[in-house]
């Protein structure tokens, strides 16, 4: 499904990566999302049996053959964004595709995890829904709402800077989907005006969870703090803790908001004027939040003026602002007491009762997008009342694009509900479901089952109930092909790992590979020595036929390589699926002493080999194999 090379929906703006997506109420009419189905390499959400009447039957895969592509909607480093229509019901929705050959590292595998993760438990008017998660040989794919009216940015470079009713409008809604990220233990970590999309109703719709992160629980109980030090997001936007390595929680998300909501008002960041001198140097900015100065240009460019807005609007910015995170305003329950926000009906604002400014300019621009009218005249075609597309295609706008709550189905409840109470090891409430008749398999849109979120958080006492008294498989996999086992062993819940290898629960090998090389990349001879110790493989390889020792070469570590060939007896002419063994990566590298140690053992190896051979005990061929 490659995209046409100049194709460009009506509303966005090059091919910039923001542009997600939004549709109507029904998901797939032919295609009810409950259950993760096997077959071969190929997994996929399928239908579940208490959906066939949909006229699907159980065990049928989504693919991606199932949909026409209209246009490139967003293009990023990892990959782009389609605008695609369902073949057999012309419903159209935003395709994100994830080429897996850009997915190389344990670390880009769980991002596709998280975000998938995050995008399924928000359920929410203010975000983006995800329809569907599946994938082939080459690709992961993400089915997600088609949001018509583009992002954030390219409205407010349009009309330059928003009225204070439409900033008190769009904040709030911003506000209550970051509310409902945090209430289910998420940081989003990359707010910005680029990533907040317009739906057809004019209302707005948080996207691209790529950067989103769990927070443990008992930092939950801190306001999320404590949790993570990675620098991501966007440098403008990011929350001084940031900066400064500094472990940080929800507050850099409030940060970003305070920073959205000065570009609505003024049409810049509010600090840019902080930094007239030298606004291009970061150092002048951390130098600024560290002496307090980093809102004085803004106090003085609306003395002079410069900047108009209201001094409730003010004081808003600057408590999203404070660099202090204790004193910071950092929660929808600080922001509903400001003066800024006295007007606000917080609970039509959630029901879509509120008529949001930006419908109409969003209406005008769908008007003139061929594919949203195409799609018009197929949706319509077959039906008694034949109408002219230009006569009822507003009404049709906001039926088929427009964003509508819809309670989620039962089924989609239970597995809900009891992944939650595993993964916050709520024993009691896993009893009161199992009691009640639900089922203890039920999964998730990965296909990840209570087990999987057991183990991923260490939660002992949450995975005895469900393997001992309710049931549960011990091994279930999820759509990448992951165990429980996988989880703990991933997160180094040692104790729940050993509980689970005493079940003889099983670790995919996909995961012991990324594991153990993911220990080999960091250079913890000691942790190998450890894993190794208690039966694991050290010369597993991954998709791409790399081994530990592949990585470990490849980071110049002589003492892992050493230690991977000398005691793991790791087989140092190993050829992964590109042709590379050990020694190619440490080449590469230029690490001499890598190269020379690779080199004198392949040589002791192939001696070894012949002597065997000469001895009858090893094939011509295999000999051959090795030394190649």
């Amino acid at each position: 499904m490659e995209p046409p090379p100049s194709a460009s929906p009506a509303g966005t703006e090059g091919s910039r990566p923001s542009q997600l997506g939004e549709v109507g109420s029904d998901v797939l009419d032919d295609a009810p999302l409950c259950r993760r189905n096997r077959a071969g390499s190929n997994l996929s959400i399928t239908s579940d049996d208490t959906t066939q009447s949909a006229g699907r039957s159980a065990g049928d895969q989504l693919s991606v053959e199932q949909f026409e592509q209209l246009s490139l909607l967003g293009e990023g480093a990892f990959g782009k964004v389609l605008l695609v229509r369902k073949v057999t019901s012309g419903k159209m929705f935003a395709l994100k595709v994830l080429p897996k050959a850009k997915y190389d590292r344990p670390t880009h595998a769980h991002r596709v995890l998280n975000e998938s993760e995050a995008m399924q438990r928000v359920r929410h008017p203010f975000v983006m829904r995800i329809h569907a998660a599946f994938q082939d040989v080459e690709h992961f794919y993400f089915l997600l709402e088609f949001v018509a009216g583009g992002d954030l940015f390219a409205a407010l470079e349009k009309h330059g800077t928003f009225p204070e009713p439409w900033c008190q409008l769009y904040s709030a809604e911003i506000a209550m989907a970051l509310d409902a990220i945090h209430a289910l233990g998420y940081m989003y970590r990359d707010l910005k005006l680029e990533n907040v999309l317009v739906a057809a109703n004019g209302h707005l719709k948080l996207g691209d969870f790529g950067m989103a992160r769990k927070v443990k629980e008992e930092h939950l109980l801190l306001g999320g703090k404590r949790e993570r030090n990675s620098v991501v997001g966007s440098v403008h936007s990011m929350a001084p803790e940031v900066f400064t390595n500094k472990s940080y929680g929800n507050s850099v998300d409030w940060w970003a908001l305070g920073i959205m909501l000065g570009e609505m008002l003024l049409g810049d960041p509010p600090m840019s004027s902080s930094l007239e001198e030298d606004s291009s140097s970061l150092q002048t900015l951390l130098m600024s939040y560290n002496a307090g100065t980093h809102m004085d240009g803004f106090d003085s460019r609306r003395k002079r003026g410069e900047w108009k807005c209201s001094d409730d609007a003010s004081a808003c910015i600057k408590a999203l602002l404070t660099v202090d995170t204790a004193s910071r305003a950092s929660s929808l329950a600080d922001l509903k007491a400001m003066g800024f926000y006295s007007t606000v009906d917080w609970e039509a604002v959630y029901e879509l009762r509120v008529e949001a400014p930006l419908k109409s300019s969003v209406l005008a621009d769908l008007s003139k997008n061929p594919d949203i009218k195409r799609s018009y005249m197929l949706t319509r075609k077959n039906t008694a009342e034949l109408v002219e597309v230009e006569d009822k295609f507003e009404a049709f706008v906001e039926e088929e694009a427009m964003s509508m709550r819809k309670p989620a189905k039962p089924l989609d409840m239970a597995a809900a509900s009891l992944c939650d109470a595993a993964a916050t090891n709520r024993v009691d409430v896993l009893r009161s479901l199992f009691q009640a008749g639900t089922e203890m398999n039920l999964s998730d849109y990965d296909g990840r089952t209570a087990v999987h979120l057991a183990a991923a958080e260490g939660n002992l006492g949450a995975l005895r109930f469900l393997l001992e008294e309710a049931g549960a498989r011990d091994s279930p996999m999820d759509r990448w092909g992951g165990t429980p086992l996988d989880d703990a062993t991933r997160n180094f819940h040692n104790e729940v790992v050993n509980y689970l290898r005493s079940r003889g629960a099983v670790l995919s090998t996909v995961a012991e590979a990324a594991f153990v090389i993911t220990i080999a990349r960091q250079g913890d001879v000691d942790k190998l020595r450890e894993i190794h110790g208690s039966g694991f493989n050290l010369s597993v390889a991954d998709n791409d036929g790399r081994t530990a020792l592949h990585a470990a070469a490849e980071e110049g570590n002589l003492d892992v390589v050493r230690f991977l060939v000398k005691e793991a007896k790791v087989d140092v002419s190993h050829v992964d699926k590109w042709g590379r063994t050990p020694l190619d990566e440490a080449h590469s590298r230029r690490s001499k002493d890598v190269v020379a140690f690779l080199m004198m053992e392949r040589v002791a190896s192939a001696r070894g080999l012949r002597a065997e051979r000469a001895d009858g005990s090893v094939s011509a061929r295999s000999g051959m194999c090795l030394i190649a």
